[in-house]
């Protein structure tokens, strides 16, 4: 149809400082316009706590040994960013005494 918006098949993401992902619409890669998200697309915030959740409940029952190598780059991943969010509160709190 003549006139339709073409809209993006990618999601981009954001992580928030409230521990959530959300949708990110305010996107943009190396300058150039890109397609709009479309609006018909709904997602909401959801905690990264509970992605891990649903990430783990997925391969809870069905294990393989592969699987240990797998979750414990999972982990590590995890805990690094953890460390990195941690440093970054020793960085304000020195701004705030």
């Amino acid at each position: 149809m003549a006139g339709e918006t073409d809209y993006t098949k990618k999601l981009f993401l954001r992580l928030n400082s409230n521990g959530c992902i959300e949708l990110d619409g305010d996107y943009l890669w190396d300058g150039c316009d890109t397609p709009e998200i479309d609006p018909d697309i709904d997602l909401s915030p959801v905690p990264l706590l509970k992605l891990t959740q649903l990430l783990c409940g997925l391969y809870s029952d069905d294990n393989e040994k592969a699987d240990i190598k797998r979750f414990k780059k999972l982990a590590a991943e995890i805990d690094a960013s953890g460390d990195i969010v941690r440093q970054l509160i020793k960085t304000i709190e020195v701004k705030f005494p």
